[in-house]
């Protein structure tokens, strides 16, 4: 007996040694990929990641305190302070484009508060009155309340130009019409009232809290028309920054939390969509006329500058991007980019290779 259970130990190792070895589990391109291109192209991510957003953040925080500034003493230099700090906010957040589209990339849902952020072009009838149509608008609308969820509400109600928050917006009612900028008396008070409702709170932004007092209400009219459309105005200045900058903050802290692998998501789609956002601008040269569909020509030349800036660390001729789609990026097909050099008006053929390139390399 013990004899034949041998014999049958014997026969099942036999046949165990002869049958094949399993075949090995199939690896990815990506992870074909010798581990220095990787490695060199998500220190590139990281490095852009930490420098744009620390600017960004910046710049909202300081944009912050010059909108209080001048809500709290209008003046002509604490308004010109404010349109600058626009200016850097906007630029800064076109440079974050292709930082901030990573994390879109990853989690779509984040799109809706990236188009809030700056829609355009936009309707400048639908915010406030215009020399031609002085009682329209959401400020001339009293039966607009200014608060959050109005504001929220009115955004895109009937069309997608209808903005009613967002950088365009802001820039509105800061800048006021090419022909007409906005005056300081647009955005005084009509009394010597005191204005409780700062943005800052004790003077530094809470990033973790809402920078906005939900239960603003504007009070009926007393005085004059163009003094109670100031006094709304305010208001709206007041609520629109309020949201603008805890939405800009709010991605900054998405994308700083994302840890991610370079891939096919991130650079490479977020790219592409930075490049449609290229190509958008590029296409807006004749929207400069108020009484229709509306992109300032200085925040259109802020977003051109900003975004090229923003691509050009990847695009470099020996960048890592460019070596690690070389030698077969996430699809494992070698992908060349085109040559990308910031010009005041990008080549808009150039634009479109690159953007089919970015596609194919997906």
């Amino acid at each position: 007996m013990r004899y034949r259970i041998l014999l049958l130990g014997v026969a099942l190792g036999a046949l165990v040694a002869c049958e094949p070895a399993p075949p090995p589990e199939r690896q990815s391109p990506a992870e074909k990929l010798p581990s220095s291109e990787q490695r060199l192209l998500g220190n590139l991510l990281k490095e852009q990641q930490g420098e744009r957003l620390r600017r960004l953040k910046a710049g909202a925080k300081g944009f912050a305190d010059a909108v209080q500034g001048l809500l709290g003493n209008p003046d002509e230099l604490r308004l010109a302070t404010a349109r600058e700090g626009w200016s850097r906010l906007y630029r800064s957040f076109n440079e974050s484009m292709l930082v901030l589209s990573c994390r879109v990339a990853e989690q779509p849902a984040l799109a809706a508060t990236l188009r809030r952020i700056d829609h355009f072009p936009m309707l400048p009838g639908y915010i406030d009155g215009l020399q031609n149509w002085p009682d329209s608008g959401i400020v001339n609308d009293l039966s607009v309340e200014l608060t959050r969820e109005s504001l929220l509400h009115a955004q895109s109600l009937s069309s997608d130009d209808e903005s009613s928050l967002g950088f365009q917006v802001v820039a509105f009612l800061l800048y006021g019409e090419p022909e007409r900028p906005r005056t300081v008396a647009e955005l005084s008070l009509r009394s010597s009232d005191t204005d409780d409702n700062s943005i800052m709170d004790g003077g530094e932004i809470a990033e973790s809290d809402s920078l906005i007092n939900e239960e603003t209400v504007v009070e009926p009219p007393m005085g004059t028309s163009a003094a109670y459309a100031a006094e709304r105005r305010r208001e709206y200045l007041h609520l629109a920054t309020a949201i603008l900058v805890e939405d800009l903050l709010m991605l900054a802290r998405e994308a700083e939390q994302s840890v991610v692998m370079p891939g096919a998501q991130c650079p490479v789609a977020a790219m592409r969509m930075t490049v449609e956002r290229l190509i958008r601008v590029s296409g807006l040269d004749d929207h400069q006329s108020v009484s229709g569909e509306y992109y300032s020509a200085h925040g259109r030349k802020l977003a051109l500058e900003g975004l090229q800036q923003g691509l050009m660390p990847w695009l470099e001729s020996e960048s890592p991007l460019r070596h690690w789609l070389l030698a077969g990026g996430s699809n494992g097909h070698s992908q060349t980019l085109p040559a990308f050099v910031v010009a005041d008006m990008p080549d808009p053929v150039l634009l479109q290779q690159l953007h089919a390139a970015l596609s194919a390399a997906r």
